[in-house]
């Protein structure tokens, strides 16, 4: 008992070593800072860290998710906004003792890092590999390329929640304590990101699936557990926020999808491998390669006979049929190769609607690279009769998977060697002439681009955000126009309601304005009789 405790006290020393030396690399540890926001304004991290902010100073009402301070009367909600209500809660509770800008996002990513290398130990474990071949195995699994590549995205990072579901598949325990132990980390999901819900839905399926065919005088009680199961997930969801009536437009499915080729397209993060043509521009959601470490991997389980039938046995009908309908959904409604169309599925139009949430749905083939990769860490670790060889593959792969990401471990480094705050000077001066200029009481107008919009929406919401009464319309994850047909409807039920409103979108019909602030990016209006 003290020796394995003793081993598994040093690997878990080992994982958090690695990962601290692996987060420091990229990013430093300045923005574990609380106080510490400016690398925060860069690409998606806007509108990530702008609806976390506006949530820690909207009041708590139901759904738990609204932000009472932005699109009012309208609202918004935090998870349709690009947020993590999961932070946006501890944000809110650590609000007496933080200050007026703070952000948790700095360790939420190192969170992220450390449970992306212990999950994978957990599954690895689960999967009878033991010792050094674990720890070797931990670092292949963890520094799978896609996880990597959702550093950009915050909330995306937390891929430890799709190991930690596989490992059900695996794990030796009673299936009540497998479907509760899931549908907590379900709930969990929900609270982060919307895409890692249907992921680990279908993993509860599946295992009582196979349970079921496994032990047919079960059918009845999984059937029930299902049901619970699906029954507090929806009431939760709905309890947070999922079923308040969001309008955004969720076009882009078969466009935000995944090339059959993107197991093996390094999208430029490659030190050995290069691009393949795309069919459509959005297939960068479906980034999915598997890296030079794991094709080593792979080419052991075809090629070497105990190997491969080691590799097989990991997959029984009931994980083939999962991976089978998670591998077609991501590839969405329009197959390409490389630039090659296939063909081309027209659905339903009820079938297209109910699919429409999952749009980036190239995510999801994500859960497939993660089974794909333990089984091949574990098939790899337990076949060869010369325990040092296996070793040694297993080191090489490894080796690979770092050589792979070098490039890309350089870029994130690049980005996070300076603050991200070139041009906020101009949008903090606006900002804060806008607090003097909120006496107006009226609706402000502020034209420009998308971009320019984003960046200033982020900028009001850290240096005012507790203090102006609404801001919208707010920046939804679906890019949501939604007030453009009752938009001059709401702006003046706005003006009513809560005297200042800051206008992203466009100007009132039918209303004269004029300019009242200019800057090289924008233009601010305000209504003519204000002047």
């Amino acid at each position: 008992m003290k020796t394995a405790l003793s081993s598994d006290t040093k690997e878990i020393f080992l994982v958090l070593l690695f990962s601290t030396v692996l987060f420091y690399f990229l990013f430093g540890l300045k923005i574990l800072n609380p106080t510490y926001t400016d690398w925060l304004y860069v690409g998606d991290y806007y509108q990530n860290y702008a609806s976390i902010v506006m949530y820690r100073f909207s009041h708590i009402g139901f759904p738990l998710g609204d932000i009472y301070n932005a699109d009012s009367p309208v609202g918004a909600n935090i998870i349709f906004s690009d947020g993590n209500l999961l932070l946006g809660f501890i944000l809110k509770a650590l609000s007496p003792v933080l200050p007026a800008k703070a952000q948790i996002y700095g360790l939420w990513l190192y969170a992220c890092f450390i449970l992306q290398f212990l999950s994978a130990g957990w599954l690895l474990k689960t999967m009878k590999v033991s010792g050094i071949y674990r720890i070797i195995g931990i670092f292949i699994i963890g520094l799978y390329p896609p996880f990597l590549a959702r550093i950009g995205h915050l909330n995306l990072m937390a891929h430890f929640l799709i190991i930690s579901g596989i490992t059900f598949f695996f794990i030796n325990m009673p299936t009540n304590k497998k479907v509760l132990w899931i549908t907590l980390l379900t709930l969990l999901a929900s609270l982060i990101h919307f895409y890692f819900v249907p992921i680990l839905a279908g993993i509860t399926f599946f295992i009582l699936l196979k349970d079921s065919f496994t032990d047919k005088a079960k059918i009845m009680r999984n059937i029930s557990y299902l049901t619970m199961s699906a029954t507090s997930l929806i009431i939760f969801m709905f309890c947070v926020g999922y079923f308040s009536g969001f309008k955004g437009s969720t076009g882009g499915l078969g466009f935000y999808s995944m090339n059959i080729l993107s197991p093996f397209d390094a999208m430029g993060t490659s030190r050995f491998l290069g691009r393949i043509p795309h069919g459509t521009d959005g297939q960068y959601e479906g980034f999915q390669y598997f890296g030079m470490g794991l094709f080593l991997l792979l080419l052991l389980c075809l090629l070497k006979k105990d190997t491969r039938a080691m590799f097989i046995s990991y997959f029984d009908k009931y994980i083939l049929a999962y991976i089978l309908i998670i591998t077609v959904i991501s590839i969405s409604t329009v197959w390409y190769i490389g630039s090659i169309k296939l063909f081309e599925v027209h659905l339903p139009i009820l079938l297209e609607k109910a699919l429409s949430p999952f749009r980036a749905s190239g995510r999801l083939f994500w859960v497939t690279g993660y089974i794909i990769s333990a089984a091949a860490v574990s098939a790899v670790s337990s076949s060869f009769k010369n325990r040092r060889t296996a070793l040694f593959v297993l080191c090489v792969a490894m080796l690979f998977q770092l050589a792979e990401n070098k490039n890309y471990f350089m870029m994130e480094k690049r980005r996070f060697v300076k603050d991200a705050k070139a041009d906020r000077h101009e949008y903090i001066d606006m900002v804060r002439w806008l607090k003097i200029k909120s006496l107006l009481n009226k609706p402000i107008y502020v034209d420009g681009t998308w971009d320019d919009r984003r960046n200033m929406i982020t900028n009001i919401a850290e240096e005012a955000g507790s203090s102006l009464y609404s801001i919208g319309p707010w920046i939804h994850i679906r890019e949501s126009a939604r007030f453009s047909d009752i938009h001059s409807d709401y702006l003046h039920e706005t003006e009513k309601r809560d005297g200042l409103l800051i206008s992203l979108y466009s100007f009132p019909k039918g209303k004269m304005t004029v300019p009242i602030y200019k800057s090289e990016h924008f233009t601010i209006y305000a209504e003519e009789n204000q002047q």
